[in-house]
């Protein structure tokens, strides 16, 4: 999980055997292999070290081989997080289980590992295996206390079946003829959070009718998971199925069309609708999760041609909800530019200018730059009409309150000084959900939180930080309970009573409405996915026309043109849903964790700088290829300083002074970067800048070139692997947040 290891071996081989020597870059080994046509079952253990205290440290992941009689194949370890226990990688040598006693032999590069094992025995108290590790490698020798337990485990059965049934729908889509139904390796009974077979099969075929000669790349087969072992402990345990990087490319049907990759799951992962499985008959097939369809935490219409959704209030006139990509890193898509892990959606109180009133000004009833204009609350003063005029979150489905956090009390920043609640849940023993920016408990939720905790959140005033079900079991939720209400961001007018206005947004009330949906709940080991991913296929098109239409719209609420927000930015991520966040130490490209990298701790150096890397939705239909050098650019990168600004010298020996520079990749590879930094300054609309770059197991380092006003004048400078970060023209980074400021001055 942490990066690319690369083995190569030379020697000869056959129909069925192989002798080779193994070369890893630091020490040579003789391999032999024969192929056997005995079924195999893969077994997985966790590993992490006790040696400390309680609380698991190191954490290893090794997979051990086993034949059809239960004995040692093949095997290997490789650190989820760091290499302080035994090593970053290596093998697993040998597998005992006898009893409640769990032995296996490990290595690793250099041949000194000899007497390396980890001992241990399952204790029925904790759960886990409890015991010690012994491991020697060319450095010399460690042991430690040592906590383990069973994960999933599969068999070479299960992977032929699923091998088997994706490269045959591969073909299928390569062959651009219409689809068998039901779809080869896909089970009759079908069910993906909603959607049955019939509807998968469609959305193929509408794939065979937009683009010709498509082909299908499969890669970085992993995760494959078909059975939970036997003492498997419960965290580890995972839904049925597997992960596999796919890119399927095409030529739009039309004259003269370029070839376009149209899904890439490597650099943007989607929805995979083919990767869980299930047991038809004496194999595995394509089965879906078998979950219904999701949906968002609120009522809520959608109204074909408008570009909000409508959602209803306890006031008599409806809120407008305008969505957000999951992802985005400029605003006013987000205010995060290492990119913003939900979607943010803005419930706007006002459907236009039109519920507004002109208030100073030349009184025309058009808004014009200076005006005054406010949202008029009616005779009652204490803004009734505007705390009643937001939306309610509502359970989407039958599920668990699992934590309910006070994260502070009134701040001045929100209508009625209301305090700010995070609210976490779990729905179908699966999808979590966690409410942001709440500033009002429902009743109902109250009333069960009440009666389980003896604590009233309606009247909670701190600490801050409380978790109110700390040390209480979850608390059962039924579907479309009442929740909470979303902050509002209102104030009154100066100077004109009865009248309320907001910051941002020029000057509409607006509810502050995220949420965000992690598979794993406060326990560090969660990845966030994408809001939109849960639910059906026809309420996400629907939910995609919308924000079509709303960023399409030159009188959009959020988008209209404003000297704030550059269009170029914003609409390079138009889609739903632009990336996943997930695994926070994968650093195995610039893509991974939504492209977001932090500046990490190193010798000399201030943690101050962000850095970028930015998918571009070339498919969604806010993208406009003419903002950009070409239609083959695919990225675009952040620079951004904290507190900074920045102070660059340019080619014509001016300075630019920026906060965040943002630029276009015109050219990338697993090395080095081109730049065209855009919108610097006044004199220097253009410049370019190559970059070296290296990916490791602590994450990138990044060497930054001259500013040249052409490209042929952009040096590549460079990168060699013992080359120090600096606060200058070397950087590191690193998913962590850690010491890293939390946002822009």
């Amino acid at each position: 999980p942490e990066a690319t290891r690369t083995i190569d071996f030379t020697g000869t081989f056959d129909r069925r055997s192989m002798v080779l020597t193994a070369s890893g870059g630091v020490s040579t080994q003789a391999v032999s292999a024969e192929r056997l046509v005995c079924p195999l079952t893969e077994r997985e253990v966790a590993v992490a070290d006790i040696s400390g205290g309680p609380d698991p440290e190191h954490v290893r992941e090794l997979a051990v081989v086993l034949d059809d009689e239960g004995q040692w194949v093949a095997g290997g370890f490789v650190g989820s997080d760091d290499c302080a226990l035994w090593a970053c990688d290596g093998g697993v040598t040998s597998f005992s289980e006898v009893g409640d006693s769990l032995t296996l032999g490990l290595e690793t590069d250099g041949g000194c590992s000899a007497g390396s094992e980890l001992a241990v025995t399952w204790d029925a108290g904790s759960g886990f295996f409890l015991g010690n590790s012994v491991f020697t490698d060319c450095g010399g020798t460690t042991n430690g206390a040592a906590l383990a337990g069973f994960a999933m485990a599969t068999t070479s059965r299960a992977a032929h079946d699923a091998l088997a049934t994706r490269a045959r729908i591969a073909e299928e889509l390569e062959a651009g003829a219409p689809l068998p139904a039901p779809l080869p390796g896909v089970d009759p009974a079908y069910l993906q959070f909603g959607m049955e077979e019939p509807t998968l099969r469609a959305d193929l075929e509408a794939e065979i009718s937009a683009f010709t000669e498509i082909q299908v790349e499969l890669s970085r087969a992993r995760s494959l998971a078909t059975e939970e072992q036997v003492r498997t402990f419960p965290s580890l345990v995972r839904p049925l199925g597997w992960m596999i990087d796919e890119k399927r490319s095409g030529r739009p049907v039309g004259p003269g069309s370029d070839r376009v990759v149209f899904r890439d799951t490597g650099t943007r992962p989607l929805i995979d609708d083919l990767g869980r499985l299930g047991l038809v008959g004496a194999h595995w097939q394509i089965a879906g999760n078998q979950l219904p369809a999701l949906v968002l935490p609120f009522d809520y219409s959608v109204v074909p041609g408008v570009s909000r959704l409508v959602a209803p209030t306890a006031d008599a006139e409806p809120v407008y909800v305008s969505l957000g990509p999951y992802g985005a890193h400029f605003g006013p898509l987000t205010g995060d530019p290492s990119g913003e892990a939900k979607a943010n959606f803005i419930g706007f109180l006002v459907e236009s200018d039109a519920e507004m009133e002109e208030l100073e000004g030349d009184m025309d009833g058009v808004r014009e730059p200076g005006e005054v204009w406010g949202y008029p609350i009616g005779g009652d003063l204490s803004g009734a009409r505007v705390r009643n005029r937001r939306p309610v979150y509502r359970a989407p489905g039958p599920g668990t309150l699992e934590r309910l956090i006070y994260e502070g009390g009134p701040s001045g920043n929100y209508f009625d000084d209301e305090p700010q609640w995070r609210v976490e849940l779990r729905f179908y023993d699966e999808i979590g959900m966690v409410l942001g920016h709440v500033g009002k408990i429902a009743p109902s939720l109250a009333a069960l939180v009440l009666g389980v905790t003896a604590i009233d959140p309606t009247s909670f005033v701190g600490p801050v930080g409380t978790d109110l079900l700390s040390g209480f079991d979850p608390i059962p939720v039924s579907a479309n309970l009442e929740l909470a209400w979303p902050q509002i961001v209102a104030d009154p007018v100066s100077g004109h009573d009865g009248y309320w206005g907001s910051s941002g947004f020029l000057d509409y009330p607006w509810a502050q409405m995220e949420f965000q949906l992690p598979y794993q709940l406060s326990d560090g080991l969660g990845a966030d996915f994408c809001v939109y991913r849960f639910l059906g296929a026809s309420n996400r098109a629907d939910l995609q026309a919308t924000m079509d239409l709303d960023m399409l719209d030159p009188v959009s609420q959020r988008y209209r043109d404003s000297p704030f927000f550059e269009r170029w930015h914003w609409t390079a991520q138009g889609g739903l849903c632009q990336a996943e966040s997930l695994l926070p130490r994968d650093f195995s490209s610039l893509d991974t964790r939504l492209g977001g990298w932090y500046e990490r701790t190193e010798p000399g150096t201030t943690l101050d700088e962000l850095f970028s890397f930015v998918p571009i939705d070339r498919t969604a239909a806010a993208y406009d290829p003419a903002n950009y050098d070409s239609p083959d650019v695919d990225h675009l990168a952040i620079r951004f300083l904290w507190p900074g600004p920045y102070s660059w010298t340019m080619p014509d020996a001016t300075t630019a002074m920026v906060f965040q520079a943002v630029g276009e990749v015109l050219a990338w590879d697993n090395a080095s970067l081109l730049v065209m930094w855009r919108d610097l300054n006044l004199t220097n609309p253009e410049v370019y800048q190559r970059a070296a770059y290296r990916l490791d197991t602590s994450g990138v380092k990044i060497r930054w070139g001259n500013f040249a006003a052409i490209p042929g004048d952009a040096i590549q400078p460079p990168l060699l692997p013992g080359d120090p970060c600096s606060d200058t023209d070397t950087i590191c980074y690193d998913h962590s947040l850690g010491a890293w400021p939390p946002g822009p001055p």
